[in-house]
């Protein structure tokens, strides 16, 4: 069984991983079909993901903090879940679809397939 899974991203190197996981056929190979939105701004990606337009961003971590906060419109919880690099960037969601995470980060951090396992389950594919 294949499930949808809509990310927005800006077409920068940091979204390597989500093209690379699409395109290489990854996340294909464990059920997912990534349905990548290619935005043109941070503003448009923000506001996709806070509209429901996408479940999940490649954003920039300040981005993420500055959006629960509501320093660019009214607050909306968001959780970031996922580094992608060193750089800063996280898969970010709404705080919805990241509820079935484990709530501690420590513990996420020190069981990366336990965490893998509820992202699978938060889009339906593990059970």
């Amino acid at each position: 069984m294949t499930t949808g899974l809509r990310i927005a991203f800006l077409p920068l190197t940091d979204a390597a991983v989500l093209v690379a996981a699409r395109e290489r056929g990854f996340a294909e190979a464990e059920g997912i079909a990534l349905d990548l939105v290619r935005t043109t701004s941070w503003a448009t990606l923000r506001d996709r993901l806070v509209y429901g337009q996408v479940q999940a961003a490649h954003m920039l971590a300040p981005l993420a903090v500055a959006v629960t906060l509501g320093l660019s419109q009214q607050p909306a919880a968001l959780a970031a879940p996922y580094k992608l690099n060193v750089n800063g960037n996280m898969l970010v969601m709404t705080c919805d679809f990241a509820a079935a995470l484990e709530p501690d980060v420590a513990a996420r951090l020190a069981d990366p397939l336990g965490t893998a396992h509820d992202f699978a389950a938060a889009i339906g594919l593990w059970r």
